[in-house]
């Protein structure tokens, strides 16, 4: 008779997963959390490296490679925003343009 417990076979993150919308909210929701198990760690040699990986899967046209890694990138950034204070959090917008987010319009620019 065996006395440790017998580890039960583990279930995917997301079974019900049947649909695109529900497989990439979870697959962001997995990237948030991964990203922020590991914030401190994830420097700036980490986003140098990562965006060589974008360039080269973009070189060799593997979008879905490039936007997993683009997400990976963008929630990094996210994070670390969040622990700025305001008035030297930046925010990325559309097409790779950066706005500061924590000042005023006026001092924007806009």
């Amino acid at each position: 008779m065996c006395r440790w417990p017998v580890p039960r076979a583990r279930r995917p993150a997301t079974p019900w997963v049947r649909d695109g919308t529900r497989a990439h909210h979870g697959r962001v929701q997995a990237i948030r959390n991964a990203v922020a198990e590991r914030i401190e760690v994830l420097d700036a040699n980490f986003l140098a490296a990562l965006n060589g990986y974008i360039q080269v899967a973009a070189a060799r046209q593997e979008e879905g490679l490039q936007e997993l890694l683009e997400a990976v990138r963008d929630e990094v950034l996210r994070q670390v925003a969040k622990r700025l204070p305001p008035a030297a959090r930046y925010t990325r917008v559309d097409s790779g343009s950066v706005r500061d987010a924590g000042a005023p319009p006026a001092a924007r620019g806009t």
